[in-house]
């Protein structure tokens, strides 16, 4: 059996909530936090040291600043290490600065007048339990992310209508739910509604559902009595009776976890190319990004040939870009499995400490010499060598040793990564000026086949008429000219732009090691 939702402090009467609104709103001040702080703290000598000494906010699991006329949650980023916190019986009417409580479990922000949740919720992760009881309540929403979720009293708020109760359905933890005094409950169907909908409530407004006992029961809202069902079959019953809404729901939930996860998947590819400095590279998004805003490059496609020549040169473009993407995504791959090597081969610092270091040779060997890829260090002027050179004469000094070792696997990572690095930016200078001789040859042909078709307009041979948006292209030789020259403009900026993100990551690169 779960137990019964966590007690909590005595509630005064509703009307209590609006008895301070005739006074000056409460600022949750440094002097306020540490009040608190001291009243619920130790007493007698221990509470007079810290008095004097100063409280260590950041240490704090619990905190009461119920009944203080609060209008405004701040300044309670400094508790960090917070499991409880009331708030009750203020005049707060917004959810914010809770956001970096993460560890908060317990929360009570009833008796207050909280219209919506927003995102005020959104980072609270840990929490078990929450009231929002006597508050201004039109719609559940804003609790989404509240997975570990286990009892959560909206009690007397404005919830109206009953089909909201399945903006709880993300909170799979829910065992205990009140919602009494709000209006949805006078629908003759609330009970068998939030049954269907939420099946792992335990507690509905304070009593249980579905009681252990197999014989007859009554329902909490009068459902019914059903005698003889057990547990589950009682469920499914309640289930039947809205399996339509039910299996809208689902599939609309079924969607939503789809794109979602789309989403997601999305989110990691595009860390992923960023990562690899390849973002703004992937499908069509860089030929795009040069093409988008250049509108004279758009009439001059209305010339016969243009737009086929235009998608010749895509295709080569594009084919060039992939090719440097895959690369750059194989050379992250490179760099990321020698910087773990590294991490692997190379002792935390606090193991170079002299009673880590003394010992046998065998000792040293396993923690050391293993890790050192005696494969790639075959000259004899390596810290290996040495010290094999030192024990035949009788003088080896073991912390030495793995001084010279250790730095070995410095210079060798350094090296290694250094030439990726390299060796990486020299190939995406190399992609880029395949990129812009592809776009000269292209403007160079279109320069030529829109020069021919002037003269042929001017001469009056044209086949069709010219489009509107060509004919003022046509105006004269300059015009022609000069809008074939400003239409390379924006493809210069954006290539250069991609150029200057390249070096940007191979100076980051560089810093990293």
């Amino acid at each position: 059996m779960v137990p019964f939702p966590f007690p909590r402090s005595p509630s005064p009467p509703a009307a209590m909530t609006h008895l301070y609104n005739t006074e000056e709103p409460s600022v949750i001040s440094q002097g306020l936090l540490k009040k608190a702080v001291l009243q619920q703290g130790p007493e007698g000598e221990a509470g007079r040291l810290a008095l004097e000494q100063g409280i260590d906010f950041s240490v704090v699991r619990s905190l009461r600043l119920d009944f203080q006329n609060i209008l405004h949650i701040e300044n309670l980023w400094q508790f960090s290490s917070l499991r409880k916190l009331q708030l009750d019986n203020n005049i707060i009417e917004n959810i914010d600065g809770l956001e970096t409580l993460v560890h908060l479990e317990w929360l009570d922000l009833s008796f207050n007048n909280i219209s919506e949740v927003g995102e005020g919720l959104k980072e609270l992760t840990s929490l078990r339990d929450l009231s929002l009881a006597h508050n201004q309540l039109t719609d559940i929403s804003g609790f989404n992310t509240l997975t570990r979720l286990q009892s959560l009293s909206l009690a007397s708020n404005r919830l109206a209508h009953l089909n909201q109760v399945s903006g709880l359905r993300p909170l799979s933890a829910l065992q205990s739910l009140t919602l009494s005094g709000n209006p949805l409950t006078s629908d003759p169907h609330y009970t068998h509604y939030t049954l269907a909908f939420l099946p792992s409530l335990v507690y509905l407004d304070f009593h249980m559902i579905f009681p252990e006992e197999v014989g007859g029961v009554w329902f909490p809202g009068q459902i019914g009595l059903m005698t003889g069902s057990s547990p589950p079959s009682q469920r499914e019953a309640v289930g039947d009776m809205f399996s339509e809404a039910l299996a809208e729901v689902e599939m609309s939930e079924r969607e939503f976890s789809r794109r979602r996860e789309e989403a997601e998947a999305e989110r990691q590819l595009q860390e992923t190319y960023k990562a690899a400095y390849m973002d703004g590279l992937q499908g069509t998004a860089l030929f795009d990004s040069m093409f988008e805003e250049d509108g004279d490059a758009e009439r001059i496609s209305l010339m016969p040939g243009v737009q086929d020549m235009l998608s010749q040169m895509k295709e080569e473009f594009q084919l060039c870009v992939e090719h440097l993407t895959k690369m750059g995504l194989e050379e992250k791959k490179k760099r990321d499995e020698e910087v773990a090597s590294f991490q692997m081969f190379t002792p935390a610092g606090d193991f170079l400490q002299p009673a880590e270091i003394t010992g046998t040779r065998g000792q040293f060997s396993a923690d050391i010499i293993i890790g050192t890829r005696p494969d790639e260090r075959g000259d004899d002027d390596s810290g290996a060598a040495r010290c094999e050179e030192n024990e035949r004469e009788g003088r080896v000094d073991w912390r030495m040793c793995a001084f010279l070792l250790i730095q070995e696997i410095i210079r060798d990572f350094e090296r290694n990564y250094s030439d990726m690095v390299g060796s990486f930016f020299e190939t995406v200078q190399s992609h880029m000026t395949q990129l812009r001789e592809l776009e000269n040859t292209h403007h160079e042909k279109v320069s030529e086949m829109a020069l021919q078709y002037l003269e042929n307009a001017i001469k009056g041979s044209l086949e069709e008429e010219p489009p509107e948006q060509l004919r003022k292209l046509l105006a004269d030789k300059d015009t022609l000219v000069s809008a074939l020259n400003t239409s390379t403009t924006p493809h210069s900026l954006h290539r250069l732009q991609r150029c200057d993100r390249s070096h940007r990551g191979q100076a980051d690169l560089s810093r990293r090691l």
